[in-house]
């Protein structure tokens, strides 16, 4: 059975606009629990499932080893496959996700659930390269720590002042996700980010 977080997900991925087969889905934080279930969240799993079902490129990005190690060894018992991904299967990558969003390619949804302080989020974001109607979702935007939006707390800030609509989904209870449509594409300039 699906879960909340799941659900939400997959709501705001049908959303996100696709271009092609080098359409990029990307997750900042991968599954981090080794005994994670369905109901539990389970969101690498989740997104790489529909890229597949889409025919969508997918990269799930960590800076936890361990992490990353927990992460391919659930894909590949639910997806089932080798230690060696194959073009166009779900890849998960062990680097610090901020360096990845700098030079990956254009991102058409990306998901941001890494470090509990919102700032990580919020440089994350600042760096990404997302196409115009990208679709962008952040993890446990419920209170805690004195952020009244947790992990989405700063972002908030910002779509506030760019005039970006968001809205809050509920995850499961007492938890949130904030997704918003990123209608002119990030960054607002023409520069790249270097």
């Amino acid at each position: 059975m699906i879960n909340f977080k799941a659900k939400a997900l997959e709501m705001a991925m049908q959303t996100a606009p696709i271009q092609d087969s080098t359409t990029i889905f990307v997750e900042i934080g991968c599954i981090r629990e080794d005994h994670e279930v369905p109901s539990d969240g389970y969101s690498t799993v989740h997104m790489a499932r529909y890229c597949i079902e889409h025919d969508l490129q997918f990269v799930s990005v960590d800076a936890n080893e361990e992490n990353v190690a927990i992460a391919r060894t659930a894909l590949r018992k639910e997806l089932g496959g080798s230690a060696s991904p194959l073009p166009g299967a779900p890849v998960v990558i062990h680097l610090d996700g901020e360096k990845y969003l700098k030079a990956c390619n254009p991102i058409s949804f990306l998901y941001l659930d890494s470090h509990r302080d919102p700032e990580y989020s919020l440089n994350q974001f600042l760096v990404a390269n997302l196409v115009p109607g990208a679709v962008v979702a952040i993890d446990d935007a419920h209170p805690y720590d004195g952020w009244e939006y947790g992990k989405a707390t700063d972002l908030i800030k910002l779509f506030d002042a760019e005039e970006i609509k968001w809205k809050i989904v509920p995850t499961h209870p007492q938890f949130k996700m904030v997704i918003a449509r990123i209608v002119d594409g990030w960054p607002k300039s023409t520069e790249s980010h270097a």
